[in-house]
């Protein structure tokens, strides 16, 4: 018998298995041959693609860039290796073949890997991360992928290995970048923001929050231009269209914020603006300082500035006029004006005729003045006290005052509220008394 290929009438080849017999008579001679012939197209058709399967699985293992192998499914000893995996690991082909799975994982991995190798089929992850060893000791991290088969009539199991090593360490370097920069951004001492073009605000830290009395939610729904004072915007809003436009990388600004409970809160800002890959603008990186503690003591000392200035014209006029009448009228019109006062007198004592004599008066209608005045000594808070016991006196209420001394029953038709009584004293006297409304 053998196999023979025919062509057909219409051209295709057909393969057949031909067998041959030979009839032979009485006397043994061959009379005739007895021919059958099988059509086997079909059969040599699947040996061919078998064939060529196997070709190409053989192409695809073994001229794969990553290392791949084949292990026994119950012993897990090695059954085929790529030349990918005795490069990448350094153990020889042979090595290999006389080894198990087991050989090439940690000591602390092996239970792991026995765990699995247990469970059934349908339960074991198509993909897992593991830690391999190189032969020169080397640990790295791989993502394994399996395909179950059919190997040499063995139950078995394919992988494809791929080495994450540098991926994870990128990976887990990024991760502690991330955490630095989370931890830097949450727990400044400043706020801090990333805000979009447009003004609104992308990301805060809780210092911002505290500064501005919003919660982080309600600060997301918003915009930096809800919360500027309407004085500074206009300023802010030029410095950004700037930055947008090229011709400024940055700036830094003092300005007020308008918190939730409508109070005012003075900051100092300084802004970056990060652009992607193409220079289009992405989000402003907003550094947030609260100076409202330095803006009081700003506010006050312009505030005692002013007043020393006026001491210091108080001293000129003094000078310059020398007159106790006149000093005490430049003098008194000086500290009301400093303090804010409605009307004020000075009063100088003579304790030998028990007198007092109001020298100067600044009140308002000429018509009530006290100026040029003698009352009784009694009629004075400050005519019965030494240099020692007389000290200022601050009166909050002057018309609940039970036996208010005359002096101050002559301010109650002014309508004034408050008052306070300074003593002028000379060594252990005391010479009169200020009183400013």
């Amino acid at each position: 018998s053998r196999d023979k290929r025919f062509i057909r009438k219409d051209g295709t080849v057909v393969y057949t298995n031909i067998h041959v017999n030979c009839i032979r008579n009485d006397e043994g001679e061959v009379s005739c041959l007895l021919g059958t012939v099988q059509d086997i197209t079909e059969r040599q058709q699947t040996l061919q693609h078998l064939a060529e399967s196997e070709v190409r699985y053989r192409e695809m293992f073994e001229g794969n860039p990553y290392p791949r192998w084949v292990v026994d499914r119950q012993t897990l000893a090695f059954l085929a290796v790529n030349l990918a995996a005795v490069k990448h690991y350094g153990y020889s082909e042979a090595e290999f073949l006389s080894m198990t799975l087991l050989d090439i994982h940690p000591s602390a991995d092996i239970a792991l890997v026995e765990f699995w190798q247990s469970q059934p089929l349908d339960t074991i992850p198509d993909r897992q991360i593991w830690r391999h060893l190189k032969k020169d000791g080397t640990c790295i991290e791989v993502e394994t992928t399996y395909k179950h088969l059919q190997f040499q009539g063995r139950e078995a199991r394919i992988s494809l290995v791929n080495d994450i090593t540098e991926q994870r360490r990128i990976a887990n370097r990024l991760k502690d970048s991330e955490g630095l920069f989370r931890a830097t951004f949450e727990q400044a001492a400043v706020g801090i923001a990333h805000v979009a073009p447009d003004g609104s605000w992308l990301r805060v830290n809780q210092t911002l929050c505290a500064i501005v009395g919003y919660t982080r939610d309600e600060l997301l729904t918003c915009t930096f231009q809800d919360l500027t004072h309407p004085d500074d915007l206009e300023t802010d809003l030029g410095f950004v269209s700037d930055m947008l436009a090229g011709r400024r990388r940055c700036y830094s600004m003092e300005k007020r914020y308008i918190r939730k409970d409508r109070s005012i809160v003075w900051i100092n800002l300084t802004v970056a603006l990060v652009r992607d890959d193409d220079h289009h603008p992405k989000y402003f990186i907003s550094v947030v300082q609260d100076i409202s503690a330095s803006k009081q003591a700003e506010i006050k000392l312009k505030e005692y500035s002013c007043r020393l200035t006026g001491l210091h014209k108080m001293d000129r006029e003094i000078l310059a006029r020398f007159q106790p009448q006149e000093i005490a009228n430049s003098t008194l019109a000086l500290l009301c004006q400093l303090l804010q006062c409605r009307q004020g007198l000075v009063t100088l004592f003579n304790h030998e005729a028990q007198v007092g004599d109001i020298i100067a008066d600044n009140v308002p209608d000429a018509s009530l003045t006290l100026s040029g005045t003698w009352l009784p000594l009694d009629s004075f808070m400050m005519a019965q006290h030494d240099a020692h016991s007389a000290t200022i006196q601050r009166i909050t209420a002057l018309n609940r005052l039970p036996s208010p001394a005359l002096v101050l029953e002559c301010l109650l038709p002014q309508k004034l509220q408050s008052a306070m009584v300074i003593p002028l004293n000379v060594g252990h006297m005391v010479l009169g008394e200020v009183i400013l409304a």
